[in-house]
Formats: C-alpha cells, structure tokens, sequence
C-alpha cells in the first residue's frame, strides 16, 4: 500500500463522480474475487466481464439491442411509516437489453452464487415489474 495511489488510505477522489471512492489499486471485494477490465469497464467478477463481451458481440449481430450496464430499477419506493421515513429499495442487475426477436426487455444478473439479499430483491424486481424477464447467470 506503500506506494498505492490512495497513500494508505483506501480511497481516492473521483473527478466524475466529485466523491471518494475505493481506491482501484488496493481494493479487494468482500468475496476476494478479481476485478477484472474490459474497455475501460471495471467488473465484480471473471464470469460478468466474459457475460458483457458476450453480450458485445450479441449486439454487434443484431441479436440484442440497448444494452445497458447496471440499470436501476425501484423494487420499493421510499415511504413513511409511523412518523419514520423509509428510502426506496434499488436492484440494480449486471445487464438489460432488448432481444431483437422478440422485442422483450431482459436484465441479467451474473451470480457465483445468489444471497439472501438478492433473492429478495429478484422476487420483489419480479413482482414490481412482470413484462420483463430476469435472468440468472451462473458463474
């Protein structure tokens, strides 16, 4: 850490964003997986970075159109309940995209293994929102 970018401290000021993020150079995920880049794109695992080049080249045939990393879906909008506010819950799957056959809107989510958190938020994403398809792929 010595010579990390971050000096030691873990986290580096985002121009983008305007904030502190974890520092790409000493982070470590919470299930110790690498992180691997595709252009320019830094992924949670192995599995999602080979899933989105797939995905490219789907893409590139004409197979799938929109596709998008990370869309933000509300699976519960914030509320208040006895006098305590509440903040929304978000799902956020790896990939969505439109298949070019069908017209039908698709999110993927790349998992070596699904939580109870996400378990959850996939019934709730289900329930929220039937016309489009989640789809689970194991790493």
């Amino acid at each position: 850490m010595k010579d990390c970018i971050c000096k030691g401290t873990g986290f580096v000021y985002d121009m983008n964003t305007m904030r502190d993020v974890a520092c790409p150079m000493c982070y470590t995920s919470k299930y110790h997986n690498s992180r691997p880049t595709v252009s320019e794109i830094v992924f949670d695992s192995a599995a999602e970075a080979e899933r989105y080049l797939a995905l490219k080249d789907m893409a590139k045939c004409g197979e799938i159109t929109d596709l998008v990393l990370q869309p933000a879906y509300e699976v519960l909008p914030s509320f208040s309940c006895q006098g305590k506010h509440h903040h929304s819950i978000t799902y956020r799957p790896d990939f969505g995209y439109t298949e070019s056959s069908t017209g039908k809107r698709v999110v993927e989510d790349v998992k070596g293994f699904a939580t109870d958190v996400f378990k959850i938020k996939a019934k709730m994403f289900r329930y929220r929102y039937p016309d489009i398809e989640l789809r689970v792929i194991e790493a």
